[in-house]
């Protein structure tokens, strides 16, 4: 109901500002100016009505989980465990260090532009960079 109050009052100022910018005398949009204050009331009183809502709510669910646990298990919730169980079974897996493997990449970033060469020479040039790029060799 608030998001409604919210979104009348939005259009109803749209609206007002709209008849006021077209030179509308402030006398002749005045009941539009009383609505628009008479929904401000109801905005707000929307506003404290929800927030009582949701005190209200968090109040009964943290009665809730203390008394439905409690009188289950005799005493408040209590927590059973804090660590995710791993698949790894560590007692039979052995851990074997690697090279980085960054150390082996090389980086290259090339901006071709194709607005005087035709489709044939800017795909050679293209794949000539590739294939100078992507060698093996290290010596480039």
């Amino acid at each position: 109901a608030m998001q409604n109050i919210i979104l009348s009052n939005y259009k109803f100022k749209m609206i007002y500002q709209q008849m006021i910018a077209m030179g509308i005398p402030i006398w002749d949009v005045f009941w539009l100016w009383l609505e628009m204050k008479m929904m401000e009331g109801r905005m707000a009183k929307a506003a404290g009505d929800w927030a009582l809502k949701v005190v209200l709510a968090q109040q009964a669910i943290k009665f809730l989980k203390s008394s439905f646990l409690g009188s289950l298990l005799g005493h408040g919730q209590t927590q059973i465990g804090a660590n995710v169980e791993s698949p790894v079974d560590f007692e039979r897996s052995k851990v074997i260090p690697f090279p980085m493997s960054f150390d082996s990449l090389k980086f290259d970033v090339q901006y071709f532009r194709n607005e005087e060469q035709d489709d044939t020479t800017h795909a050679a040039t293209v794949s000539a960079h590739m294939g100078s790029s992507a060698s093996m060799d290290d010596s480039k």
